[in-house]
């Protein structure tokens, strides 16, 4: 959201996106395909953050203890209009 706010600031102040600019933004909002030029982002996956989170919650409550895991998920990049 930081982004798209970013975006109609520089736009109000004249400044080109992408041409003087190139903005990215975090987490692939809905309305980040529908800015113009449309906004580049990182999506996240946001599911499998909330599902591996409930995963290690419940093996915290049924064992009482935690365990400590190294998890990596893979963001992608959307390309669009506001970055070369």
């Amino acid at each position: 959201m930081a982004a798209i706010g970013a975006h109609g600031a520089l736009l109000d102040r004249g400044i080109r996106i992408p041409g003087d600019v190139a903005l990215v933004g975090y987490n692939d909002v809905p309305l980040a395909s529908r800015l113009e030029p449309a906004l580049t982002t990182l999506r996240v996956p946001v599911k499998d953050f909330g599902r591996i989170s409930a995963e290690m919650l419940i093996e915290r409550i049924q064992t009482g203890r935690a365990t400590r895991q190294r998890v990596i998920l893979q963001p992608e990049l959307i390309v669009r209009g506001s970055t070369v």
